[in-house]
């Protein structure tokens, strides 16, 4: 998951079969997951060690076996706890796959999701009741992940069957958005704001008047979703933009540093090494071993 940040449109999968499992590793994939969203559904199972993430402006810390619920539209980010590694896998589709031509089903239990009307937990613990009745499918597709668009009946036979288990949760009706993710919902112009002009220059000014706060209420609103400042991570969008560009083209660090906002390339520099722990010249360079 090396995509642009913030707002991802990337096509899951084929056109016929929107689905992708990823594999990832931090630090060794990335040093972390910058906030963004998407219009996928995706579920986060935690395989090795301990996960620091945030979803919708709650944080949780996720430990081997914890499985992460993230409908479309929530705003979510992956970063390391405490220095220490994390493995972890992405289930990543559309909801278009599970549908079928004039399916009431469709219609009445899952397209909700889309249109954010339905509300469920994000975090399930190894032992919670929900982990124990999906754990099996959520293995299991991690497991067939390179066979998945041969064995189809199967992805979607272990996909409807998490669907059947968080129908229950949504039919007991106790999950309410909480204020923060009502402030969530707000700041959602400002991450597409950001994801689309991070190439030139970004004020809090700027922000605050997408969302009609003033500057002080914006910063304080920002950080309490975000875990961090509005000018923070205005820069750490910047650097994963910069460090993908490094692995994926052949321009120079200058011009990769003009074309993701940095004015400065000695500051570029100094931050790329803080986030990477290499200079952007060598982590090119091992990139091309």
């Amino acid at each position: 998951m090396q995509e642009k940040a913030i707002k991802e449109t990337k096509k899951r999968g084929f056109t016929n079969f929107p689905y992708e499992v990823y594999r990832c590793r931090i630090p060794e994939t990335f040093p972390f997951f910058p906030l963004h969203y998407h219009d996928d559904f995706e579920i986060v199972y935690v395989l090795e060690g301990t996960l620091d993430a945030i979803i919708h402006a709650q944080r949780f810390e996720c430990s081997a076996g914890d499985i992460l619920i993230i409908p479309p539209q929530k705003i979510h980010g992956f970063f390391q706890y405490k220095n220490t590694p994390c493995h972890y896998t992405n289930i990543v589709f559309s909801l278009s796959l599970l549908e079928s031509p004039d399916s009431e089903i469709f219609k009445k239990l899952l397209k909700p999701y889309e249109n954010d009307q339905i509300t469920v937990p994000y975090f399930h613990k190894k032992e919670t009741l929900f982990n124990t009745e999906i754990i099996e499918s959520v293995i299991s597709l991690f497991e067939n992940r390179h066979e998945a668009v041969l064995k189809p009946f199967l992805v979607k036979s272990d996909l409807f069957r998490i669907f059947h288990y968080l129908q229950e949760i949504v039919s007991a009706g106790e999950v309410k958005l909480n204020n923060s993710e009502l402030y969530a919902n707000k700041l959602i112009p400002v991450f597409k704001y950001v994801s689309e002009n991070y190439k030139n220059p970004i004020s809090v000014s700027d922000a605050a008047q997408l969302v009609h706060f003033s500057e002080s209420h914006f910063m304080n609103i920002f950080k309490k979703v975000s875990g961090t400042s509005f000018t923070n991570y205005v820069k750490m969008i910047r650097l994963e933009n910069a460090r993908v560009m490094l692995l994926s083209s052949d321009k120079s660090v200058q011009q990769i540093a003009d074309e993701c906002g940095f004015e400065d390339i000695s500051y570029f520099i100094r931050s790329f090494k803080q986030y990477i722990k290499l200079s952007p010249l060598k982590y090119k360079k091992l990139a091309v071993i």
